[in-house]
């Protein structure tokens, strides 16, 4: 799957494919962490774009994606797209309200480490699939930053 996901990465010479396979091996160590919790249906593609509110109910739309995850993967897809369309001071006020009240019979102490690694393997996804759209040096620029973030913060030292 990583192949796949950093194929357009690899052919277009964004990412020398030395710094890929460092960041490969770094990530499936940081990616195990995720077995210590069981599978749940996850929708694979939870943005705000997926997201309807309503004044007394929340529904998920665009189920195209789903997939069979530890639950911190769609909310750490969720908090991906939060920085990506949010300044750093909103996206973490909507990250601590969302968790402020989201409930799990899980610790939620985990999720740090997680997310961040979850992070590198979105923001990977997300500029191989972006690299051929019109748009791509902006993305390209703001994805940069949240990926760099997430591999500081998650240990893995790859610049």
């Amino acid at each position: 799957m990583f192949n796949d996901c950093t194929s357009t990465l690899r052919e277009q010479n964004i990412i020398d494919a030395l710094k890929l396979d460092t960041i490969r091996k770094n990530l499936y160590d940081k990616l195990k962490g995720c077995d210590r919790y069981p599978p749940v249906i996850c929708h694979g593609d939870l943005s705000t774009k997926n997201i309807i509110v309503n004044s007394d109910e929340i529904v998920l739309i665009d189920w195209d994606d789903v997939q069979s995850l530890c639950w911190m993967a769609d909310i750490a897809r969720l908090t991906f797209w939060m920085k990506l369309n949010y300044n750093i001071k909103s996206a973490d006020a909507y990250r601590k309200a969302f968790f402020d009240c989201y409930e799990t019979e899980y610790n939620k102490s985990g999720f740090d480490e997680l997310e961040n690694a979850l992070h590198v393997w979105y923001g990977l996804d997300y500029l191989n699939f972006s690299v051929g759209t019109p748009n791509y040096h902006y993305q390209y620029e703001t994805v940069k930053v949240i990926f760099q973030e997430a591999l500081t913060n998650c240990g893995i030292g790859v610049q």
